[in-house]
């Protein structure tokens, strides 16, 4: 019921607050416009979110040591400094997998490409076998022309010598400008 409910008000919300900022967030036919390691990412018709649902962008990853956070990042997109983004995703943890969270981060870049401030974090425990979303607001600071916005899954550390599988499911991630609260109106 409360993944129904963020689906309503999410569609609701991405309507009223504008268009989404990211290309190919819905991961309805492939993973095009992200990118990281090939061998960890990749579409798949078998599980789709509860807002698009005709597919998404299933992560996984063979964890040894310490390496146990892995994910994809989308082409940067323009942003206005000083002004509020809203970040909404639906992640999907399967039982069987290691992985214990998902999360997302929004890198701030300037017009020579420099990253200006530590990422703003997005971060959510899933209960397992369910979508459940990832959401919240930031702004963008000072000097800030570029965003990019990475989704992740984490895993715990395996017991040395040992390694676990971590695999998760990404889909219907949107990034937009919140325009209902804007307040520096010309």
């Amino acid at each position: 019921m409360k993944t129904l409910i963020f689906g309503v008000l999410t569609l609701f919300q991405i309507s009223a607050l504008g268009q989404n900022l990211l290309t190919n967030g819905t991961f309805d036919s492939d993973v095009s416009d992200w990118f990281g390691a090939p061998t960890v990412y990749s579409w798949s018709d078998t599980m789709g979110g509860p807002i698009s649902g005709a597919g998404s962008v299933y992560m996984e990853k063979e964890i040894i040591n310490n390496n146990r956070i892995f994910g994809i990042s989308s082409s940067r997109v323009a942003v206005n400094e000083n002004d509020t983004y809203w970040f909404a995703g639906m992640g999907y943890i399967p039982s069987s997998s290691s992985a214990f969270r998902a999360w997302a981060r929004v890198t701030w870049y300037d017009a020579k490409g420099t990253n200006l401030t530590s990422p703003s974090i997005f971060d959510f425990s899933f209960p397992t076998d369910v979508w459940a979303p990832v959401e919240g607001s930031v702004t963008a600071p000072e000097g800030a022309v570029e965003a990019g916005i990475a989704i992740n899954i984490e895993s715990d550390a395996p017991p040395k010598g040992e390694t676990f599988l971590s695999f998760g499911y990404w889909d219907d991630v949107y990034f937009f400008e919140d325009t209902i609260f804007r307040s520096n109106f010309d």
